[in-house]
């Protein structure tokens, strides 16, 4: 996706299989997310990260493994940013993106583990750079 290199200047590993990329400047964290896994946890809104009963149970699935690696980033420390995608079809699995948002970015707040998944928190929204 063109977006994170030219606009968040953070290098996807892999185009077909990369969730989030690193900013190599700032080292921050830019995650793929979808508009339909936001859930209330505890009286905030948190945005699931991983799914571990779909991804975690491919030992191959190379995104799922990089996902774990940009939440050990964050959990160290790294500021984390979200792109909020939309699904084209909920039942297609994989999910294939019907777009993105353009112009801003989720902002991410806490990270909590929850049902045996990470969530990260929805701190707000800041234009993209």
């Amino acid at each position: 996706m063109k977006f994170f290199d030219k606009k968040l200047r953070a290098h996807l590993t892999n185009p077909r299989w990369s969730w989030g990329a690193i900013s190599e400047s700032s080292g921050d964290v830019y995650l793929s997310v979808w508009t339909d896994r936001f859930r209330r946890i505890k009286g905030k809104d948190f945005v699931r990260l991983t799914d571990s009963k779909v991804s975690g149970s491919r030992p191959g699935n190379l995104g799922y493994r990089e996902r774990l690696e940009h939440v050990t980033r964050i959990r160290k420390g790294a500021g984390c940013y979200c792109v909020l995608r939309t699904v084209r079809d909920k039942r297609d699995s994989p999910r294939r993106m019907r777009d993105f948002n353009r112009e801003e970015l989720l902002v991410g707040g806490e990270l909590i583990k929850h049902d045996g998944d990470w969530w990260l928190e929805d701190g707000g929204r800041k234009p993209v750079p």
